[in-house]
């Protein structure tokens, strides 16, 4: 990983007075090593190409060129002055330095380790089986990110405790004065004045009831019951482990995590999320634009359309004396409230300032973008504006939201039936009859609510190129593209050496239950991520120098085996260690070829076997250096060279995007015991051998291993013993590879009889009924023959007496 732009930026800081006052260089540049670490230890095998470092306060990974951004400059000297503001009372006590040098290195450590949990975790929600069309919703975007903010800190506190202390001073930055979190403050000035938007209120609610154990001070009673009633769920979802992945996870944990994770947000959105909090928002929202557009409509100094003014004039003539003073006086309170808002914001009055000459400007004649060339307006000397500045800023227009609860429910449907025949009659009007402002001012409110929506979420998400979680503007841009789906190709055929889609009219899908299920199973029988750690030690110990220890002569010798196997001869006890070391096949990658022949096995213990598999070889450590493949003994017709149909067994190469193809795997399988009608044949097992022994061979052998899970029946078209061939071929297999092949019969709890344990060969045949059982012992096979180049099956009896406390 390059680091760059270190110096240039240690320079800058240094040169600022403020920042000098507090760091000297030394100590700048001890921090920037502790973020580089931080970033490392929680990246793990997510390892990135470089990292940069920027005047800028942002955070982001720029995902096509694997590289994360950091604004140390502008992050540093925004932190400076919230953590002063926190620990001197506003200015009014005095505070060591020390104090916040130390306070602000630890937040400068977690935000780096809080992106990077971004990185290893987090998927876009596109990809989890949420559709365009429900990520597009109002309000579910932004409860998606504020849960998944909680649910990435919970499993860096929890995974990488020592980053504890870190974490909780970046959340005192950021829900300090003017920080990302600072809710009452975001909305107050970043949103500028508009209504406090609820589900906003809820959003940040969530965050700080996950770091201080409390909704923050003043939220909205409607918050703090919607609270009530859903904290459980929602710190269910952020704080439980079968909800986020552990240690280096793989890529298939990752999915099937972040997939629960939305699909539980989804139910909270589309239920009283949206009920009780969206819909409020969205009357709300209308009915403050209505309020703003009449006390526009009724400001002398503003040449707004005389059409407009007049539908405004009519519908008021309406109103009884009573609700016609309710309304002037709700006016004259916003006007109020701009003028106290201004005072307190020196900037604001200066965007009141743009936005009025807009309105001005478009009444004369036409708004002239800044950045055009050529003299368009007729109005010479009128200043130039450029409105898509003043559009972004529209809710200084519309100042301080009135509470609408305060106003008679007479009077909020007066409104919101004027709002909606203003907008019916804007359609109507020609163009240049509207300034930009009031065309603004007249957007579905939805629509204007998912852009504030867009501005929250760049708070609580981390920025990434390209986007990974999409905002309603990405959305827009992808409207009517689907997104590829491996699954949806029904005409791929399957050929050897590629993974394949099973060819059916109606392909099976694993639905979220169905996964979920299979996932808590793994979860409540194994220890995934002890499995992952046991093969990888297995592969490291022999990728470290290519070596693997072997009873055959060689010039090089163990000598730690050596000496133990002496004195324990000298002891009278036998043993099967291993201390010759046989180099021949130094760096060269391992392949695992996993032949499946399971028509009688239930469908869910075949998913849970596959399952255990593609977890475990998710993990970039094992990835890197072991090929596996599947071997299903069932197969397509496919056009041979003679244009004859031949039969192919399916083949599954797991070596490809964990991502896209673990799914595609899991669904064939899948598809496979429920594709009776289609070009699926029956089983061809002892073509499935050949063709396994033929590919195996095709790599070195001395590196290739085969593994049958076999279920007591045979079949192969033409033959009149079809379990006589099976045994054949895996006589040829165990020839071929050095004995380096061995199987599981499943269903059974015996042994079947002699002739068929001589077939696989002594110490390579177990038979077992239990599939936890089974999956234990593949574990414990898998890494003996990856570790031990012969003679392996002696190594098995003991790793299973040692480990599982059962004799073979």
């Amino acid at each position: 990983m390059e680091i760059i732009n270190t110096q240039e930026v240690t320079d800058e800081l240094c040169a600022n007075p403020e920042v000098a006052n507090f760091f000297t260089r030394e100590r700048i540049e001890q921090i920037t090593v502790k973020m580089i670490d931080a970033l490392n230890e929680v990246l793990g095998d997510e390892k990135v190409a470089e990292v940069t470092f920027h005047s800028d306060d942002q955070m982001f990974f720029d995902l096509n060129n694997n590289c994360i951004h950091i604004g140390l400059a502008g992050m540093l000297q925004r932190m400076i002055q919230t953590f002063f503001s926190i620990y001197s009372g506003g200015g009014s006590a005095y505070v060591y330095n020390e104090t916040i040098n130390d306070v602000i290195e630890n937040a400068l450590i977690a935000i780096a380790a809080h992106e990077a949990g971004h990185r290893v975790i987090d998927l876009n929600p596109l990809n989890c089986g949420i559709s365009q069309e429900e990520w597009g919703q109002l309000g579910i975007s932004s409860l998606a990110n504020s849960v998944m903010d909680c649910r990435d800190n919970e499993r860096i506190k929890k995974v990488h405790p020592d980053l504890k202390t870190p974490m909780d001073a970046a959340y005192e930055f950021c829900f300090g004065p003017g920080g990302n979190l600072d809710f009452g403050h975001y909305i107050d000035h970043r949103l500028k004045r508009g209504y406090p938007l609820r589900m906003g209120e809820f959003d940040g609610a969530i965050i700080h009831k996950w770091a201080h154990g409390v909704p923050y001070p003043n939220a909205d009673s409607v918050v703090v019951e919607m609270l009530k009633k859903h904290g459980h769920i929602l710190a269910e979802i952020s704080t439980n482990p079968k909800f986020y992945p552990g240690k280096n996870p793989g890529k298939l944990e990752v999915k099937a995590k972040a997939t629960a994770v939305y699909r539980a947000i989804a139910a909270l959105h589309n239920g009283d999320y949206s009920k009780e909090l969206v819909e409020r928002d969205k009357e709300n929202q209308k009915i403050h634009q209505s309020i703003t557009l009449i006390a526009l409509a009724e400001n002398p100094s503003l040449p707004i359309n005389e059409e407009f003014k007049r539908i405004i004039e009519d519908k008021k003539a309406e109103l009884s004396g009573s609700l016609k003073s309710e309304l002037e006086g709700a006016i004259e309170w916003q006007e109020e409230a701009k003028k106290e808002y201004d005072a307190k914001h020196p900037t604001a009055p200066k965007i009141q300032e743009k936005i009025h000459e807009a309105i001005k400007e478009t009444s004369a004649g036409e708004v002239v973008p800044v950045n055009e060339k050529e003299e368009k307006n007729p109005q010479k000397n009128a200043p130039k504006v450029n409105e898509k500045e003043t559009i972004k800023d529209y809710f200084d227009v519309l100042g301080p939201a009135v509470q609408i609860e305060t106003l008679s429910t007479e009077l909020r449907e007066w409104l919101k039936k004027l709002f909606d025949e203003l907008q019916k009659k804007s359609e109507q009007m020609q163009q240049d009859q509207l300034s930009e402002i009031l065309k603004e001012l007249m957007k579905d409110p939805e629509k204007l609510l998912k852009e504030i929506e867009d501005i929250l979420n760049e708070k609580l998400r981390p920025n990434t190129i390209p986007v990974t979680v999409p905002s309603h503007k990405d959305l827009e841009g992808m409207a009517g593209k689907k997104l590829a789906n491996p699954t949806d190709n029904k005409n791929a055929k399957i050929i050897p050496s590629s993974n394949g889609v099973v060819p059916i009219s109606k392909p099976l899908t694993i639905d979220n239950r169905e996964f979920r299920e299979i996932e808590d199973w793994l979860d409540e029988n194994f220890d995934m991520t002890e499995m992952i750690r046991r093969w990888q030690a297995a592969i490291k110990i022999v990728t470290k120098t290519g070596d693997r220890l072997t009873d055959e002569p060689t010039g090089s010798i163990d000598y730690q085996e050596y000496v133990a196997d002496k004195r324990d001869s000298a002891a009278g006890i036998k043993t099967s260690r291993k201390y010759f070391i046989d180099d021949s096949e130094r760096q060269h990658p391992m392949t695992l070829s996993l032949l499946w022949r399971t028509q009688n096995v239930k469908l869910q213990d075949s998913l849970k076997m596959a399952l255990f598999l593609l977890r475990i070889y998710s993990a970039a450590g094992i990835r890197k250096y072991l090929n596996l493949e599947l071997i299903v003994s069932q197969h397509v017709d496919v056009k041979s060279d003679e244009e004859n149909p031949s039969p192919v067994p399916v083949i599954f190469s797991f070596n490809q995007d964990p991502n896209a193809d673990y799914e595609l795997i899991l669904n064939n399988l899948k598809a496979l015991n429920g594709a009776g009608g289609s070009s699926i044949s029956i089983a061809q097992d002892a073509t499935a051998l050949r063709v396994q022994r033929e590919r195996l061979l095709t790599r070195s052998r001395n590196n290739a291993f085969a593994i049958e899970f076999w279920d007591e029946a045979a079949f192969e078209a033409g033959s009149a013993n079809p379990m006589q061939d099976v045994k054949n071929e895996i006589a040829k297999t165990q020839e071929a590879l050095r004995g380096k092949a061995f199987c599981f019969v499943l269903g059974r709890q015996t042994p079947l009889g002699k002739n068929v344990v001589e077939s696989y060969g002594e110490g390579r045949f177990l038979a077992e009924a239990s599939t936890v059982n089974m999956l234990k012992y593949l574990d414990i096979v898998v890494r003996c023959m990856i570790q031990y180049k012969d003679n392996y099956s002696l190594k098995i009896k003991e790793m299973v007496k040692r480990e599982l406390d059962i004799d073979l």
